[in-house]
């Protein structure tokens, strides 16, 4: 296997060489040159305007099709695969503080059906062309409030007992919190943007939460969602969502993997559960929270998924063709490697001396990342196992996360490339009641965003 292997990196160098070349050559065909993908998606998430959008587009060219049959023809297929495409992007979709649509289905909380359903419900445009009649696009929405609807499940709003102490208050026609700017990370060092999500969570600065998916009658939920987002331009047009009288907050710091939670005053959480009427503020979903309008439209969903891509993605899993526990997939989000059973000294962020060979193979296949596509990062996740110590496994996670990073910047990657998250025992891919799953638990997983 390594001799194949070794073999055919070999020949794939001489081939590129070769085609460096070829452009000089008199004669040289252009069917040799690498061809443009014959469909692509671009996808954005509208969290003011509640939609997400996709444009699935065709190369008429790439695709041997011809006018005048080549829109017809070109709309069918198109129609076709566009459920698949659409999927792959609204995967990413970020549904809480830890979790995207594809972890959902990953954990079933929701099905590949309801997905699919959601793909179906939403509303596909009329087919046009652009770029001299070369590209053939046809345009797709969907409401978020249709694909947040498929988690709303509970039959009752639930509201938390009283834990605050008495505050003067009085009734309010709604809910404004102000997240604008860099706020604190709650449990980090570090300041950064509050990001739009389905279903945020609003806690108080005691980690008290307030507000949550179940706390909002269920049939408002499905239909208005859980919060309103905007900017503070677009904050006079929901009187409708909060009144003409509504108790302004401002965010203390945010929360979660995903920075979507939000932390208020404990002083302010007094002012909300302090009175019936604005417990029932909650219940109705009368918030709007506003935040920087740079972040209520999110356009970098998905990769670029052309020829350099996929070449990319090769010479990747040949790298760690042999590797037990190193496993390669091309993920929604990009390529993403998963190395299983990372061996650690017990509770701590130290790699053990085994870890040496993984660690070189790593920092080989991103140094490779990098030849190809100059301006690539990396995205760096920790996850533990789940013994029953939540906020020692979340730390943990953080530690071992950026203890990779140190240890590729070792190797001679530049740390800029990298950002790093911990999701400590949350995300399981194995049994954690045995021994071998929680091995596999302990892993940390790197996605690989070609800016391409």
């Amino acid at each position: 296997m390594y001799r194949k292997v070794q073999k055919n990196s070999v020949l794939k160098k001489i081939f590129f060489l070769f085609l460096s070349f070829c452009p000089f050559i008199p004669g040289f065909s252009e069917e040799f040159q690498v061809k443009e993908p014959v469909l692509t998606v671009k996808s954005s998430v509208q969290w003011e305007k509640g939609f997400f959008l996709s444009e699935t587009s065709m190369n008429i060219k790439a695709a041997g099709l011809t006018m005048p049959s080549a829109r017809g023809t070109g709309v069918e297929r198109i129609n076709m695969e566009l459920p698949l495409l659409v999927k792959e992007a609204l995967f990413t979709l970020p549904v809480d503080s830890s979790n995207t649509l594809e972890d959902a289905v990953a954990q079933g909380i929701i099905t590949l059906d309801q997905v699919a359903q959601i793909i179906s419900d939403g509303e596909t445009g009329a087919s046009y062309f652009k770029n001299n009649m070369e590209i053939l696009t046809i345009p797709h929405s969907t409401l978020l409030t249709n694909i947040g609807a498929v988690f709303i499940k509970h039959s009752t709003p639930y509201i938390q007992e009283s834990f605050l102490d008495y505050t003067p208050t009085r009734q309010y026609t709604g809910i404004i919190i102000d997240a604008r700017g860099t706020l604190p990370v709650h449990g980090e060092s570090v300041n950064e943007r509050l990001q739009p999500c389905l279903f945020p969570k609003i806690w108080d600065t005691n980690m008290n939460l307030i507000y949550e998916r179940n706390t909002v009658e269920p049939e408002t939920a499905k239909k208005f969602g859980l919060v309103q987002y905007t900017d503070i331009s677009g904050s006079k047009n929901y009187v409708n969502r909060v009144g003409k009288d509504p108790l302004r907050i401002t965010a203390r710091a945010i929360f979660g993997q995903n920075r979507t939670d939000i932390l208020i005053s404990r002083e302010d959480a007094q002012r909300i559960y302090g009175q019936e009427e604005n417990i029932n503020l909650l219940k109705q979903g009368k918030v709007l929270i506003i935040c920087d309008s740079e972040v209520l439209v999110n356009s970098s969903l998905t990769p670029k998924k052309d020829g350099l891509y996929y070449y990319a993605f090769s010479d990747i899993v040949e790298i760690f063709d042999e590797e037990e526990d190193i496993e390669v997939k091309d993920t929604a989000g990009g390529i993403r490697l998963y190395t299983y059973n990372v061996h650690f000294e017990p509770d701590t962020a130290v790699f053990l001396p085994e870890e040496e060979r993984r660690l070189n193979l790593i920092a080989e296949s991103l140094k490779k990342i990098i030849e190809i596509s100059p301006d690539s990062d990396f995205l760096v996740d920790g996850h533990t196992a789940s013994v029953g110590r939540p906020q020692d496994e979340l730390n943990l996670s953080y530690e071992r996360a950026n203890a990779m990073i140190d240890e590729m910047v070792k190797r001679g990657i530049d740390r800029s490339r990298f950002a790093f998250r911990g999701f400590g025992g949350t995300k399981p891919v194995a049994d954690n009641n045995t021994e071998s799953g929680r091995a596999k638990n302990r892993r940390v997983e790197i996605t690989i965003k070609l800016n391409n």
